[in-house]
């Protein structure tokens, strides 16, 4: 991973978790949104969190490219 940033970090490894977790706890049998409401929640949480994670990578590029 290119970034330093903490903050950064913890995005990414919480978003690889949730996804993870979310996606394990799926049930098979029905995916209606009535039975897998935590499941689906952890899915888009995780998917905002990688959203975060790679719009700070993208603005530290940025500003390492300015102070450049």
């Amino acid at each position: 991973m290119k970034t330093e940033n903490k903050l950064t970090k913890f995005f990414i490894y919480s978003g690889i978790i949730l996804l993870l977790v979310g996606l394990l706890s799926v049930d098979l049998d029905d995916f209606s949104f009535e039975y897998n409401k935590k499941s689906y929640f952890k899915i888009i949480v995780a998917t905002v969190f990688f959203m975060i994670s790679f719009y700070r990578i993208q603005n530290e590029k940025h500003i390492n490219r300015i102070k450049n």
